[in-house]
């Protein structure tokens, strides 16, 4: 799934001189610049990093706990770095009808405007969706081994811009966090360019510490 860029019809393409005067988005963590981005790039519509939500549900198949009521009716899912992506709502509908879904994202902007268009749509009680103001190197506010899945879309290629020692700290926060709320063999679906500093902080991190022994990276 690396450098797979299928999108989904709803996507739209970022403004070319609004892309141009923010920058490039690789790398940048930075709360402002995202707030930014989604109030003049994606000006409130849908936009879908890399791959559709039918090619996560692919791979959410693989792990998925079936029951009555859809695919996935017993799964519990993070999204982090979730910007405005309505993969969270194709994922509430059939055929998947995922239990729980909570969605992490560094910019207010983002999140206000997931929150708004969740109140619209009214879900039905036994369906839990959150979008959380969060930064995902910070201690997340979740028990030890709460999901089934982290869900990864863009959001390495948008923190981490270069194999720097600063970057190997932070992903590693990152592999920790998710290690923690994961439960055993539950997948942290990383979709991502691959870049070449993206390989190398992957593999320099995974191998310089046996406590990321038990997360189950798919990239």
């Amino acid at each position: 799934n690396c450098n797979n860029t299928s999108k989904d019809k709803e996507e739209i393409q970022p403004s070319k001189d609004s892309q141009t005067s923010l920058g490039d988005p690789s790398g940048n963590a930075d709360a402002g610049y995202w707030d930014k981005w989604f109030e003049t790039v994606s000006k409130g519509t849908r936009f879908e990093w890399y791959v559709s939500t039918f090619e996560i549900a692919g791979i959410l198949e693989t792990f998925a706990v079936s029951g009555k009521g859809g695919y996935f009716k017993n799964l519990e899912v993070l999204h982090g770095g979730s910007g405005n992506s309505e993969m969270i709502f194709d994922f509430v509908g059939k055929p998947y009808n995922i239990k729980k879904q909570t969605a992490l994202d560094i910019s207010g902007v983002a999140i206000n405007e997931m929150n708004s268009k969740l109140e619209k749509l009214q879900l039905s009680s036994d369906t839990a969706v959150e979008f959380l103001l969060q930064d995902v190197l910070l201690p997340l506010p979740f028990e030890d081994e709460s999901y089934d899945a982290w869900i990864d879309k863009g959001l390495i290629d948008a923190m981490f811009d270069s194999f720097s020692d600063s970057n190997q700290a932070n992903i590693g926060k990152l592999f920790n966090h998710a290690n923690r709320i994961l439960r055993n063999d539950s997948p942290y679906i990383c979709i991502t360019l691959a870049e070449e500093h993206i390989l190398k902080l992957f593999l320099h991190t995974l191998s310089e510490s046996a406590e990321w022994s038990t997360l189950n990276i798919i990239a």
